[in-house]
C-alpha cells in the first residue's frame, strides 16, 4: 500500500498483470505435472495431467485488483493468459513507450508469475527490483529460496522501506 501512494505521488506509472483465464479452461493446455494441485503425488504420475491455469479466473474476484490498491483510470491493467506478465502482452509495449526500464514487483505467486515475470523481464533487459515484504511470505521456505537465492542472481531485492528510499 505504501509503494502504491509513493508511486503515485511520484508519478511512477502502476501496472497490475492479473490473470485472464476462461472459465472454461480453454485457453489452457492439459499438461503434466508430479502432483496434483494440493501437492500431493498422483497415484499414476504418468496420467497425473492438470490445467495449470485453473486458479484466479476471469471476471471472479481472485483476478481482480485489491480493493486495498484502488485501481485508477491512470493504471494500467495487464490482462495475462500465462505466468509470465511479458508474454503476449502489451506490458514491454507500454514499458518502452514511457521510456521505463526498471519494475518494481510485487504480489503473491512468488514461485510462478513473479519469477516468470523477473526472468522475462531479463531476458529484455528490463530491471527487476522484487518487495521482499510486499510478496506473500506464506510461501514460506519458497519465499526465502526465491528472495535470498534466485531472485538477487537475476534482479534486485529489497524492502518496502528500500523501495521508498530509491523513490524519493
Amino acid at each position: 500500500m505504501r509503494i502504491r501512494e509513493a508511486a503515485d505521488a511520484h508519478g511512477i506509472p502502476v501496472f497490475f498483470a492479473k490473470a485472464d483465464h476462461r472459465q472454461d479452461g480453454k485457453d489452457a493446455a492439459i499438461l503434466y505435472f508430479d502432483h496434483n494441485r494440493d501437492r500431493q503425488p498422483w497415484d499414476d504420475p504418468e496420467n497425473g495431467r492438470l490445467v495449470p491455469y485453473r486458479a484466479n479466473l476471469a471476471g471472479l474476484p481472485g483476478a481482480e485488483v485489491i480493493d486495498e490498491l484502488k485501481a485508477t483510470d491512470n493504471d494500467y491493467i495487464i490482462p495475462k493468459h500465462r505466468k509470465s506478465a511479458f508474454f503476449q502482452t502489451k506490458l514491454e509495449l507500454s514499458l518502452r513507450a514511457r521510456g521505463i526500464d526498471t519494475l518494481v514487483l510485487c504480489g503473491s505467486a512468488i514461485a510462478s508469475g513473479i519469477a516468470a515475470t523477473v526472468y522475462s523481464a531479463q531476458d529484455r533487459d528490463i530491471h527487476a527490483i522484487v518487495v521482499r515484504d510486499a510478496c506473500n511470505p506464506k510461501a514460506g521456505p519458497v519465499h526465502d529460496v526465491f528472495m535470498e537465492i534466485v531472485f538477487p542472481r537475476i534482479g534486485r531485492v529489497r524492502t518496502t522501506d528500500q523501495v521508498l528510499e530509491m523513490m524519493g
